[in-house]
């Protein structure tokens, strides 16, 4: 049985490079959204996936926007691709990501060398 993924990354390059890793995987099945919360739910409902990545930014609330309004739509497991600790987030942020799902931090650097090294 394969793992349906849906992956939402703002940044192309980074998009590809998280398509790339995950597809190397032969049970990961992927389909990848830009930021458009109508586009990423219409793939949610036409996909039925098992997980969603979203990358956002913790210590913006408006984007945490996006991923409260998903969960409350549609409760699947998330993971949080962020550049952000969660503990630079205010109070009221950290009660949304403390929910349970994974937050990953993007790793600093040049991307196409950094990405990579997530994958395991």
């Amino acid at each position: 049985m394969s793992i349906k993924v849906l992956l939402k990354e703002d940044s192309v390059f980074q998009r590809n490079l998280f398509s790339e890793m995950l597809s190397t995987y032969k049970n990961i099945e992927i389909i990848t959204v830009s930021k458009n919360l109508e586009k990423i739910l219409d793939k949610i409902y036409t996909f039925l996936p098992h997980i969603i990545i979203l990358d956002i930014d913790i210590i913006k609330s408006e984007e945490l926007t996006l991923f409260e309004k998903i969960k409350k739509k549609i409760p699947l497991p998330t993971i949080l691709l962020t550049t952000s600790e969660p503990d630079q987030a205010d109070s009221s942020i950290k009660s949304i990501i403390s929910k349970p799902f994974d937050i990953i931090i993007k790793p600093w650097g040049i991307w196409k060398e950094e990405l990579p090294k997530m994958k395991n």
